[in-house]
């Protein structure tokens, strides 16, 4: 088999494993920024990865929902104002460290996502005026939810439906992708 007709097939079973298992994602929405939101796009990944630093691949992450990982030394807030400086339509934050659970309870900094998904979101102990500036949703997945995403990437488009309380990123598969099948 070439390597070409691997990919194909690499390509094929992922395909077959979004539409078979699990095409949606949880997540746990930012207390502060939109208050409702639906956007749907393609995936980027920020690079600086952690944001750290000003995005240096803004053509890549403009009008995208771009990916940005925990961690780094660098506060939620400044992570989400890089990625929206950078011109992304949503940040998604990974839990790179594997610091949140399958409930999102994300340690005593973060706390807990509450059940009633609609009180509490990360970063809820910040001041609201220090997000007055945010103008994009910004969401927080674990770790192997952005293995999925990633491998997803360039498969589909992704979802964020109406905001605060929806909770689930959900993968729609290209034009291709669904004649295919």
């Amino acid at each position: 088999m070439t390597e070409d007709e691997k990919n194909k097939e690499r390509r094929k079973s992922l395909e077959k494993e979004m539409v078979c298992k699990r095409s949606f994602i949880d997540s746990w929405d930012a207390h502060h920024g939109p208050v409702k939101y639906h956007v749907d796009g393609r995936l980027a990944i920020a690079v600086p990865n952690d944001a750290r630093e000003a995005i240096i691949n803004g053509h890549q992450v403009k009008d995208r929902l771009t990916l940005v990982y925990r961690g780094g030394g660098v506060t939620l807030l400044e992570k989400v104002l890089r990625v929206q400086e950078a011109g992304a339509s949503a940040v998604i934050i990974v839990d790179e460290e594997d610091g949140c659970d399958e409930n999102f309870y994300c340690g005593p900094f973060l706390g807990q996502r509450p059940a009633d998904r609609l009180s509490l979101g990360f970063a809820h102990q910040d001041l609201a005026s220090s997000w007055r500036s945010v103008r994009i949703p910004a969401i927080l997945i674990r770790r192997e939810d952005a293995l999925k995403l990633t491998r997803w990437e360039n498969l589909g488009t992704i979802t964020l439906p109406e905001g605060k309380g929806e909770h689930r990123i959900i993968w729609q598969p290209s034009e291709r992708a669904r004649r295919r099948r």
